[in-house]
């Protein structure tokens, strides 16, 4: 539990007219109605994740939520990960990875499968590993900074997202594959 210290507040003429708590805590407390700041805002920017700007900006301009809301029961997101990343996905993953000698590409998925919005009829494009990795930890930082816990609501946005014609784009197996920045 929390305590918040409050103090009363006055307007000009000395009325009381409320309680606030520190903005700090992005509350504010006005004649016993409560106003939670705005949802915290993580952008991913193209210049270094090309493939997975264009994975989340596709996916929000084809309708899914830029405002997504955390999950964190481990069963819920590994169940929104299957439910994207199908075994279309993951079998042509193999493939890819096999070709080439490696672990270089993985699945991503939008919305994310750590959100309540994750899982099937979500978007998801197979991109090099190196940007989902960071994607990954980018996020996990966010959450910690921005104290967002389960149930917690932030937004999703997008910079420097580079065009289709910018990528290298493929489709092995019927998926979407983006193989980086031309």
């Amino acid at each position: 539990m929390v305590k918040i210290k409050t103090a009363n507040t006055t307007s000009g003429d000395g009325r009381r007219v409320g309680r606030f708590a520190s903005a700090a805590l992005g509350v504010a407390l006005f004649a016993g109605q409560v106003s939670v700041a705005a949802a915290q805002t993580i952008t991913f920017d193209g210049i270094g994740l090309p493939c997975i700007t264009y994975n989340i900006a596709t996916a929000q301009q084809a309708g899914r939520p830029a405002q997504l809301t955390r999950t964190m029961n481990q069963q819920t997101i590994a169940a929104n990960r299957s439910a994207s990343c199908t075994a279309a996905y993951t079998n042509t993953v193999t493939q890819l990875n096999n070709e080439l000698g490696g672990v270089v590409f993985s699945c991503d998925e939008y919305a994310f499968a750590s959100s309540t919005q994750g899982g099937a009829g979500n978007q998801a494009m197979i991109v090099p590993l190196v940007e989902n990795n960071t994607q990954g930890g980018m996020l996990a930082v966010f959450y910690n900074q921005n104290h967002i816990g389960d149930g917690g609501n932030f937004n999703v946005a997008t910079s420097h997202v580079p065009q289709a014609n910018q990528l290298n784009l493929g489709v092995v197996n019927g998926v979407q594959v983006c193989y980086g920045g031309n």
